[in-house]
């Protein structure tokens, strides 16, 4: 499985980060649909340790329904102690993408039941440099200035 880059790794954490213990966060950005981060799951058994999944998502309403505009969730396993902070013992694998006016939903690690059960790696790969892409979009649109 491919994790972030160290970059997109440290723009997440800023955005985890944000939520503060709650189960969600909205960041408002004028001009652009806001950005909620949300908290979906605790406690994920990986080859790499536990873990939390985290959706960021871009919402909007269209005739009554929420759209995502576009959703991406990341399995999110951090292994840093209080004695060492480095960003290169936390793992984020981007493992879903949806964009509802698309019709398009893609998974790529499979998890049932609290446990890593599957992974399509080829697709898992391309959730990664998505997911790169678009972390550096939302912190070069604004959204970390909250």
């Amino acid at each position: 499985m491919e994790s972030l880059g160290k970059e997109a790794k440290n723009i997440f954490c800023m955005l985890i980060e944000a939520i503060e213990g709650k189960q969600y966060f909205k960041i408002e950005c004028k001009n652009y649909l806001p950005l909620t981060i949300e908290l979906l799951d605790k406690e994920i058994k990986t080859e790499f340790g536990f873990g939390c999944t985290y959706s960021l998502c871009n919402y909007y309403e269209k005739n009554g329904d929420l759209m995502q505009s576009p959703e991406m969730c990341f399995l999110f396993i951090d292994n840093r102690t209080e004695a060492s902070d480095d960003l290169e013992k936390v793992i984020i694998l981007p493992y879903m993408f949806q964009y509802a006016d698309l019709g398009l939903y893609e998974l790529s690690i499979h998890i049932e039941h609290d446990n890593v059960i599957g992974v399509n790696k080829n697709m898992q790969s391309k959730h990664t440099l998505l997911a790169m892409l678009w972390l550096s979009e939302i912190k070069s649109i604004g959204y970390l200035k909250f």
